[in-house]
């Protein structure tokens, strides 16, 4: 079990405990990371890139399945996708 040295926070795994280490400030304050045009909020740097690529940017880009029609915004959304298609179950996510 991996336990944070400054509040009560534990975890099984030791990926837990680093991304809980990572949101936090010199105080151990949660940092939250606000996007500057709408009000979504997360602890996460990924997510708030996920979020202005998806979300903010004035592009219509999708990416697109080597293997059929289907499209999104997200690679990893595409990666899911493709996945499927070594199931014979090609389904859009």
């Amino acid at each position: 079990m991996s336990k944070c040295e400054k509040c009560d926070f534990q975890t099984s795994e030791r990926r837990g405990l680093k991304n809980h280490i990572q949101t936090r400030d010199e105080n151990h304050e949660k940092i939250v990371l606000k996007c500057p045009d709408c009000s979504y909020e997360t602890t996460s740097k990924s997510n708030i890139s996920k979020h202005k690529k998806t979300k903010h940017t004035g592009e219509s880009f999708l990416i697109k399945c080597k293997l059929c029609d289907f499209q999104s915004k997200l690679q990893s959304s595409i990666t899911l996708h493709e996945r499927s298609h070594s199931n014979k179950n090609c389904k859009a996510l």
